[in-house]
């Protein structure tokens, strides 16, 4: 990992009792969930940087076989606890252990904000890689300029790497991915000061 993403992964594992009861909510993401089940109805569904693995509460009771991977083992334990029944592994999203076309869908939610640009394409063609043709990703990044170091709600930073809706479907097409539903998503982080747009991408393996 680069300096930024070190420093990224050593506050996760600082914020993680606090990260995970401020992010508690599944239905944070309920609607694109259903359209995600919409086009994938079940099977085996990888969570891409699952962190306390909150949206398996989404996936086990729908029927699916959850599988969650997340480098900060301290969020990993909490989600254990939290979900014995779900299947978490410590993975780097760089090179899955995991075996080709194993999953009929990915959850990317806001895992990939984290990830350099240069490095990108390395992340998509793993997920490329573990999904079936014609399986289904979802993936959330922010919206903005560049690449940033910020501290946000937490007061310790981050690494945010940020698109602008175009680009970001540029780089999912350069894997392989077909984009059939995108959407800008408002979402208010520290209210009223910190508004959020997070860019929502669903698209199958071509």
């Amino acid at each position: 990992m680069s300096d930024r993403e070190q420093r990224t992964h050593q506050t996760y594992k600082n914020i993680a009792p606090e990260y995970a009861a401020a992010e508690c909510n599944p239905n944070s993401w309920i609607d694109i969930f259903y359209k995600f089940q919409k086009h994938t109805p079940r099977g085996a569904v990888l969570d891409l940087g699952c962190g306390h693995s909150r949206d398996a509460a989404l996936f086990v009771p729908a029927g699916y076989q959850y599988v969650g991977i997340d480098s900060c083992r301290e969020l990993l334990s909490i989600g254990q606890k939290n979900h014995p029944q779900a299947a978490l592994a410590e993975m780097n999203m760089y090179q899955l252990c995991l075996k080709d076309a194993a999953f009929d869908g990915v959850w990317a939610t806001g895992s990939l904000l984290h990830i350099p640009k240069n490095r990108l394409k390395n992340a998509l063609d793993e997920v490329y890689r573990v999904m079936k043709t014609g399986g289904t990703l979802f993936a959330a990044v922010k919206q903005g300029l560049g690449e940033k170091m910020l501290q946000g709600v937490y007061r310790q930073e981050r690494l945010y790497t940020l698109y602008n809706p175009e680009e970001f479907r540029e780089r999912l097409s350069e894997s392989g991915f077909k984009v059939f539903f995108d959407a800008e998503n408002h979402k208010d982080l520290n209210p009223p000061h910190d508004m959020s747009i997070w860019l929502v991408y669903l698209a199958t393996k071509k």
